[in-house]
């Protein structure tokens, strides 16, 4: 009975101050690793819901969130205009919570950066939100790594990124996406006109496990102007310089992964 008591009283002490942060009405708002969990979410969702409320920037990173916090944040998305950076990383959204982020981006026209990076949303929320990128105009920056996803999800994702015209930046490290996603993705550095930031690393590409490992090193040396090999932010580290420009693609990171093999001429 002790210990159930003082689990009460956190999650009241816990919904207590994260309310009165929100009274504050700030315009940025980090709340990392607070551990509110879904209910949390679903104050927060509330107070994004209120048109009121000012916040353009807001961090819920590590905070145990699961798919019934996620849906709850999804529907204030739907009704919120002032918020361009949400930060949903290192939580538990599955592909439910996923899918429910996805159909609410189709009608969202403020947010710019979204973060959903090391939860669970694997392939079929991969393929939900691919849906949405291609009707969101206003994503710029995606963050979808460590999530549990595989060649089905990695390769919607790719077909996906062909047809948006506003995202610039898209994190898919630590997937597993693995050899079967090489040629998906050595498409896109041929075909996309948008993306300048594809970030692969730690996928295992290039690991010989079937497929053609030049594929993506021929698309790179003719859309590229830097290939980083060493994934430094300043794309230095094995930067291969290309002055044949057909694509925006400027910067592909593959770090940890097989690149000696995947691209032919580092």
């Amino acid at each position: 009975m002790e210990v159930c008591l003082r689990c009460c009283f956190k999650k009241y002490r816990l919904r207590y101050e994260l309310k009165q942060k929100l009274s504050l009405n700030p315009a940025s708002l980090t709340l990392h690793n607070c551990q509110f969990e879904d209910d949390g979410a679903i104050i927060t969702a509330d107070w994004l819901s209120d048109p009121n409320t000012i916040c353009s920037s807001l961090h819920l990173t590590k905070n145990g969130i699961g798919n019934i916090g996620a849906i709850a944040l999804a529907e204030a998305l739907s009704y919120n205009i002032n918020l361009t950076e949400l930060h949903l990383g290192d939580n538990a959204i599955g592909p439910s919570g996923a899918s429910a982020i996805a159909e609410a981006l189709k009608d969202n026209k403020t947010l710019t950066y979204l973060n959903l990076g090391d939860n669970m949303i694997g392939d079929e929320g991969a393929i939900a939100l691919v849906g949405a990128l291609e009707h969101n105009t206003t994503i710029s920056h995606f963050f979808v790594g460590e999530n549990q996803m595989g060649k089905e999800g990695a390769v919607a994702l790719a077909e996906g990124l062909k047809k948006t015209s506003t995202l610039i930046a898209i994190y898919l490290n630590r997937n597993g996406i693995c050899f079967a996603g090489d040629a998906a993705y050595s498409e896109i550095t041929k075909e996309s006109t948008a993306l300048i930031s594809l970030y692969l690393n730690r996928n295992g590409m290039g690991s010989g496990d079937g497929g053609d490992p030049q594929a993506m090193a021929a698309g790179s040396a003719s859309g590229m102007a830097d290939l980083s090999a060493g994934g430094e932010a300043d794309g230095a580290g094995g930067a291969v310089k290309e002055s044949n420009m057909l694509t925006a693609l400027t910067y592909l990171y593959l770090r940890d992964d097989n690149v000696e093999k995947l691209i032919g001429f580092v």
